[in-house]
């Protein structure tokens, strides 16, 4: 039961820095359909990982499976949303001639 409450504070604190990163996104009027659509795989697959650790008696190898799972789609949503972000700064270049 430790690991349970363990993964979902942990995904509890990830997910409202995520949220939070989008929406400062959204502010800027940047694009995040794909980091939305990613966010509710990522949240699903939590949401499988949580349904496994708490079936009694455990398969390990389903929970390893999906936790593996999970964090290769928390990755990809990471990575997109590093690329929007990313590809939103503007650089302001000064010409010191």
């Amino acid at each position: 039961m430790n690991s349970l409450g363990r993964f979902n504070s942990d995904f509890k604190k990830e997910l409202a820095n995520v949220d939070l990163r989008i929406k400062n996104l959204k502010k800027k009027k940047v694009d995040t359909k794909e980091a939305d659509a990613k966010l509710i795989e990522v949240k699903n697959a939590a949401k499988k990982v949580n349904d496994l650790l708490q079936e009694k008696p455990q398969d390990m190898t389903m929970i390893k499976m999906a936790v593996e799972d999970f964090e290769a789609l928390r990755k990809a949503l990471y990575d997109i949303i590093d690329k929007i972000d990313t590809a939103n700064d503007v650089m302001v270049y000064r010409d010191w001639e």
